[in-house]
């Protein structure tokens, strides 16, 4: 009864809130949403408002207005189209982007750029302090993540990456390119539908030879390069191969990497030493740090040393310690 008399109590709160906008505004077309205490609404075709807690802060006359609430800075901005241009503006009318594009889109709630369509098609950004941060010059922009920027030429549709200040990373001349993640970055680029590896400074580091790249998200020591659909090449942090037979498989854990080949698996060291040989059927890590301590003291793991993971041999199952150790589970 307690959940229902809620929920009536929130429908009331609702249709007084629209009341509330109503007397104010009468006629209203469409009412949004927008935050907790931000609605926003439109009372013929072009008067739009938006009130903030039940009082109206903005008013204005445009042909099209659609709320952009950013969470990064917790403030409504508003893409707006007047006289057949596009725009942004905040609840003060503040002009952030001029109203000299084809369209305006913010690109996302926790972020702090804006798209941008000049009149003949080409796209830019614009940031939330109205400062143009890439020129309305390519064929297409996607953000990518740490605030990278794939473009693409507009004439060519070759695709490069640009930071957050409007720097070319990675020249605009690979048919795909996107941001490798772990703890640290790097960027990878494609030709021909093979990936090469590159450093922050746009240095490339391997050649276009991948299918893919997978980061150690626990380290930025070692990665894996996928060569063929399974097997792997361990590469260093300079994109170098490490001395270790391509595997096939692999699981990062937080202290330690266990990689397969032919049915055995093994560990390694985040820089990619080699730990263990490759005899283990099964490979797990040691579920918490409790365990692991638990572990440690039940089979006398001597500090500094601890356990890193599990093993299964011959039916055997065995604590793996950092310095290298089998230690039989009894």
């Amino acid at each position: 009864m307690m959940k229902n008399f809620k929920n009536k109590c929130l429908l009331g709160c609702c249709l007084l809130l629209v009341h509330c906008l109503h007397a104010q505004m009468p006629g209203i077309i469409q009412l949004q949403k927008i935050d907790d205490n931000i609605q926003f609404f439109q009372t013929d075709g072009r008067q739009w408002a938006v009130a903030k807690s039940g009082d109206t802060v903005f008013q204005g006359n445009y042909d099209q207005c659609l709320p952009q609430f950013c969470y990064l800075n917790k403030r409504c901005y508003l893409s707006v189209q007047k006289d057949g241009m596009a725009g942004l503006i905040d609840l003060q009318k503040n002009v952030i982007v001029p109203f000299q594009f084809n369209k305006v889109e913010y690109t996302g709630g926790y972020d702090n750029f804006v798209l941008v369509w000049s009149p003949d098609g080409r796209c830019g950004i614009w940031n939330l302090q109205g400062r143009e941060v890439i020129p309305p010059m390519y064929y297409a922009i996607v953000k990518k993540e740490r605030g990278y920027f794939k473009v693409q030429d507009f004439d060519t549709q070759k695709a490069g990456l640009i930071d957050s200040l409007g720097h070319i990373r990675l020249p605009l001349e690979y048919g795909g390119c996107d941001v490798a993640l772990s703890p640290g970055i790097w960027f990878k680029a494609s030709k021909d539908m093979l990936w090469a590896l590159f450093d922050l400074s746009g240095k490339q580091l391997t050649e276009f030879r991948y299918l893919n790249f997978h980061c150690n998200p626990y380290s930025t020591d070692m990665l894996f390069a996928q060569k063929t659909g399974r097997v792997y090449d361990v590469l260093d942090k300079n994109g170098a191969i490490l001395p270790i037979v391509p595997v096939e498989d692999f699981i990062f854990f937080s202290k330690v990497v266990a990689v397969g080949r032919n049915n055995t698996w093994a560990y390694l060291l985040p820089d990619g030493r080699q730990l263990t040989e490759f005899k283990y059927e099964s490979v797990d890590r040691v579920f918490s740090d409790y365990k692991a301590r638990k572990f440690e003291k039940d089979l006398g793991v001597a500090s500094p040393d601890i356990a890193v993971g599990k093993a299964t041999r011959d039916g055997k199952t065995y604590v793996i310690t950092l310095a290298g150790k089998e230690i039989l589970v009894p």
